[in-house]
């Protein structure tokens, strides 16, 4: 049904929206937005196309109801996270429609593009009206949800720029936020006086964005998040579910990241040292957590199959166990051994695989027996589980189990915040082709231990690896350095990578 009556600024295509999309679930019968006058109906429109048919993309296993619940209620309360809201739904309601007609012609894509940039326009003029001197709890809330959405909006448009923008900052007010109440930690229940997002939901959703952020080829300059900040795991506080085990281990994970990263203002580009000693001072923490995390498990057993949480809980542990092994094969290294010591966790990478391997097929196969969504249709999801293939690609030298993490990263695409899966499949698959190189060295009798076919020698793996800052062109610079290049001061092999 086509609304009767609109302002002349809001294009056709989103007037008859309505019309031309048909998959809506349900219209709402009672209208609740943050404005003292109804809002337009494309607006209206737009709303309901999040929550109905957005929402499944952003689905996080941990924390369900931050995009399903969160954010839709906080649309209704704040105007700053309505119009964000508005403004990348439009984008993603573009994304949608071009997949079902690639005719699509440019100036219906303008219209709903400058649509987009309105709202967003919007958005920050209600963000500009929060004074720092006098704003509360929620007044900040506000400021963090709508950078959220924003992120997820310039990512849409492929805005690297304008996300980086509101990451940083993100970053940096989140941390005063949830530090108001150190009493309340990390728990998913607990919220600050008139807000709507738990704190540990809040926690959650930037802890993430620093881990994706972390990898990405962009500096972050002095933001808060780029100083390392040593997580603190009390051996005496119990989880109570896998949501707080999750969160507790994001933590240590952030810390790793920050460690083996480190930017050179001199020539604009962002070092990765996949082992630094400094990891040594994140085994105690890791180690406290694995035992609360083992604990856990004891305690709170699977629900029954009849259970109506059976299906996400299960998930919540396969993934979690996914992430354990992610972690205990990145923190628990022995640096003095170097690369080579990577060799001792190799059944974690095999491991690794097989647990989303089977994932995804389990995946695959529910989503021909339901009507509801997959957990694979979620791009954060994606992220959740396609991160620890990203580890195997760095840091598994067996060549099938390598090999067989960057396909499985391939088959599920996605970008998160400034993070870009396509980037880092590349990236894996070059630094697999510079160590390979190695057992060229070994059949010509150059000294080197390698075995083809099967193993890499510590000469020839990659210890460093330096990324530059996109070129206007979305063209990526990566240089790897060896073991064997570090000993000889060379400056290692150089190879450019589309990115974002």
């Amino acid at each position: 049904m086509k609304p009767d009556h609109l302002a002349q600024s809001v294009p056709s295509d989103v007037i008859d929206a309505a019309a031309q999309v048909t998959a809506l679930s349900r219209a709402p019968g009672c209208f609740v937005a943050p404005f003292s006058d109804a809002p337009q109906r494309s607006e209206r429109y737009m709303f309901s196309l999040f929550r109905d048919q957005v929402t499944p993309g952003l689905l996080d296993v941990f924390d369900p109801d931050f995009w399903a619940v969160a954010i839709p209620q906080a649309g209704q309360v704040y105007p700053a996270v309505w119009h964000a809201l508005v403004a990348a739904t439009t984008l993603q309601y573009w994304r949608l429609r071009n997949k079902r007609d690639s005719n699509s012609d440019m100036a219906r894509a303008g219209n709903l593009h400058d649509y987009a940039l309105k709202h967003c326009n919007l958005s920050l003029r209600h963000l500009g009206q929060v004074q720092q001197a006098t704003a509360k709890a929620a007044d900040w809330e506000m400021v963090l949800l709508t950078c959220i959405i924003l992120i997820y909006y310039a990512s849409l448009r492929r805005d690297v720029a304008e996300a980086l923008i509101h990451i940083r900052s993100g970053f940096f007010l989140s941390h005063l936020w949830y530090s108001q109440d150190h009493s309340q930690g990390g728990a998913m229940c607990s919220r600050p006086a008139n807000c709507i997002t738990p704190i540990g939901s809040m926690q959650l959703r930037f802890r993430r964005l620093e881990v994706l952020t972390f990898l990405a080829p962009f500096q972050m300059n002095d933001s808060a998040a780029h100083r390392c900040r040593f997580p603190v795991v009390s051996p005496n506080t119990a989880f109570s579910n896998m949501t707080e085990a999750y969160l507790e281990l994001l933590a240590i994970d952030v810390a790793w990241k920050t460690l083996i990263r480190s930017e050179l203002p001199t020539c604009g580009s962002t070092k990765l040292q996949f082992i630094v000693h400094g990891c040594r001072e994140l085994r105690d923490p890791f180690l406290k957590w694995q035992k609360k995390y083992i604990a856990l498990l004891h305690v709170v057993k699977p629900p029954e199959p009849s259970n109506a949480d059976y299906k996400a809980e299960s998930m919540r542990r396969l993934v979690l166990r996914l992430l354990d092994l992610t972690l205990e094969a990145l923190v628990m290294v022995d640096t003095d051994i170097g690369e080579i010591a990577r060799d001792n966790f190799n059944g974690n990478y095999e491991h690794m695989v097989d647990i989303v391997g089977y994932i995804l097929n389990l995946q695959e196969r529910e989503a021909l027996d339901s009507s509801a969504p997959s957990l694979t249709q979620s791009s954060q999801f994606r992220s959740l589980i396609g991160l620890p293939m990203v580890a195997v690609g760095h840091i598994c030298r067996i060549p099938e189990v390598r090999t067989r993490a960057i396909e499985l990263l391939q088959t599920m695409p996605f970008t998160d915040g400034v993070f870009d899966s396509a980037f880092f499949v590349g990236l894996a698959k070059e630094q697999q082709r510079v160590e390979e190189r190695g057992w060229l060295a070994s059949l010509l009798g150059k000294g080197c231990d390698c075995v083809p076919g099967k193993f890499v020698c510590n000469n020839y793996r990659v210890h460093q690896l330096y990324i530059s800052p996109p070129s206007h062109d979305r063209l990526t610079k990566a240089r790897f350095r060896t073991i064997y290049d570090i000993r000889h001061n060379m400056t290692g092999i150089e190879c450019v990578l589309h990115s974002v």
